[in-house]
């Protein structure tokens, strides 16, 4: 199957959530959720990343709007 993608960013906040915990279980392909966190006081239209139970970080501010609109509409 032919890979594709919407958009390649860095995760943002990375090293100061779980993304080093578990750095070593994140292979490509594992499958990683996104949440809306529409009370994040820094930015409105933050999407949180995770990997099982563990937030590994945030799509970036600059990158995040279609993302956010996406799982808005569902």
């Amino acid at each position: 199957m032919k890979s594709e993608y919407l958009q390649s960013f860095n995760i943002a906040g990375f090293t100061y959530y779980d993304g080093a915990l578990i750095f070593q279980k994140l292979k490509i392909g594992k499958e990683l959720k996104l949440k809306l966190e529409e009370n994040n006081r820094f930015d409105r239209h933050a999407v949180a990343i995770y990997f099982d139970k563990y937030k590994i970080g945030f799509i970036p501010r600059n990158e995040n709007r279609i993302f956010y609109k996406m799982i808005k509409v569902g």
